[in-house]
């Protein structure tokens, strides 16, 4: 009967990390360029398996009935969000696959957050973090105080009507090697310099790319975790009576 408490334990664990996870993509509804995080499980081992412990006697019976589910690692949703119009030459939106390159002080760092400014240096940089847009040559794109700035659909740069940078549009062959780290950056440590790719999006001038949250799938799947955890906690009550009631019973026999 401990056996049926440690599994649904971990069925309460799980749905409480799914829960978490679910959350804090809704929290993110509304930021720009947002990619929301998949909770993932998976099957956890038996103990003798979990544990190495293959010279201990183990109930075959048990290990066929499995040990229940654990968190697994979280991917990240890649899917297209929504393209809001803004009507700032400097907001720009990637429809389709790609990322827009910024160097944030540890390398080249990747991002969906086309919300840019001109700093104080007169460089492109990202509004909400400050770091610097690169351009064609991996270096920040200078934009001339007070020009008329374009930008065309392959990333090209005109101050003007006369054409000053391209904006490094990449992408990478495996994105689930992208890990999160705040800002609305994709650390890309794990990836090869050769590693990236032309990207195949094209720029939308004037728009941004909304959080790709779907707000009532969501809050659907967070009403489905709550069940699981109260499904979860009703069993180990249930078990939890059980062995109340053998104790009390085969413990004043005799």
């Amino acid at each position: 009967m401990s056996y049926g408490i440690d599994i649904s334990t971990s069925g309460v664990l799980t749905a409480l990390h799914r829960q978490d996870v679910l959350t804090s993509n809704l929290a993110n509804l509304n930021t720009a360029g947002y990619k929301p995080l998949i909770p993932d499980v998976k099957q956890r081992d038996p103990v003798r398996t979990e544990d190495g412990v293959y010279h201990l006697p183990s109930d075959r019976l048990l290990e066929r009935l499995g040990a229940g589910v654990i968190p697994a690692a979280s991917r990240i949703g890649f899917a297209q969000g929504p393209i809001d119009q803004t009507g700032n030459d400097l907001d720009l939106a990637i429809q389709g696959d790609g990322f827009f390159a910024v160097a944030d002080g540890d390398g080249t760092s990747l991002t969906r957050d086309g919300r840019l400014t001109r700093n104080s240096d007169g460089h492109l940089a990202l509004a909400s973090s400050g770091h610097l847009v690169l351009g064609s040559g991996n270096g920040p794109i200078a934009i001339p105080d007070g020009a008329r700035v374009s930008i065309a659909r392959d990333g090209t740069i005109a101050a003007n009507d006369v054409p000053i940078d391209t904006l490094r549009l990449v992408d990478v062959p495996d994105r689930q090697q992208l890990v999160k780290k705040g800002d609305g950056l994709f650390d890309t440590s794990a990836i090869a310099a050769t590693g990236f790719v032309p990207a195949s999006g094209t720029i939308v001038q004037g728009a941004v790319e909304g959080s790709a949250v779907s707000e009532i799938d969501t809050m659907m799947q967070v009403q489905a975790a709550a069940k699981a955890v109260g499904a979860n906690i009703g069993i180990i009550s249930y078990h939890d009576r059980m062995l109340e009631r053998a104790i009390n019973t085969f413990g004043r026999t005799g």
